[in-house]
């Protein structure tokens, strides 16, 4: 072998990687070749869309709230947001109202059973179809468009109580013109 590992060689005498340092070539080169994958899948579609093909919108009667979004942002507050959704799926938009309920799993230490621990509830607002907007959420290759209606930050020093625990229940129920109550909830990490 005529390698020389202070110098940083480590070829043998057939120009070939020595058996020590062999393994080790392979690996980087799998590794170079998955990120070169990952590359061309993640920016795929990233090209921007179309001014003459704008994002299709629907404003048909919701069947249900396809997704309750809650992250914390900043110190000491929350964003939340909400996706409708028509019977097929497809992501729309509607006048109606919204009821905003947080609250976390607490163990009862007298019946050693958890039970929910209501920290804030909103009464019902109004939501009009104009306050759904098309947004990208997501980072990176997760990166999509969604059709939501945020109900923007929400400061915890609003709540009757602090959250004690790590996670809480974010839980809306939308209330189409109609009377039907559309409920949907989300996971909040305080």
């Amino acid at each position: 072998m005529s390698g020389n590992l202070e110098t940083g060689t480590a070829w043998g005498s057939s120009g070939k990687p020595t058996k020590k340092w062999g393994w080790v070539w392979i690996i980087l080169g799998i590794l170079a070749g998955l990120i070169v994958i990952a590359s061309v899948v993640s920016n795929k579609d990233k090209a921007p869309p179309s001014p003459s093909t704008p994002t299709p919108v629907t404003q048909k009667e919701p069947a249900y709230i396809k997704d309750v979004v809650a992250y914390k942002e900043g110190t000491g507050a929350m964003v939340v947001y909400f996706v409708l959704a028509t019977a097929a799926g497809e992501e729309t938009r509607a006048d109606g109202t919204v009821r905003l309920q947080v609250y976390e799993k607490v163990m009862n230490t007298d019946t050693y059973k958890m039970e929910d621990r209501w920290l804030w509830t909103l009464l019902e607002t109004p939501v009009a179809a104009s306050d759904f907007h098309t947004a990208e959420v997501g980072q990176g290759a997760f990166a999509h468009k969604r059709l939501i209606c945020s109900l923007g930050r929400i400061l915890y020093s609003r709540f009757n109580a602090q959250p004690s625990q790590m996670t809480g229940t974010v839980k809306i129920i939308f209330r189409t013109i109609s009377g039907r109550e559309l409920p949907g909830e989300g996971t909040i990490f305080f």
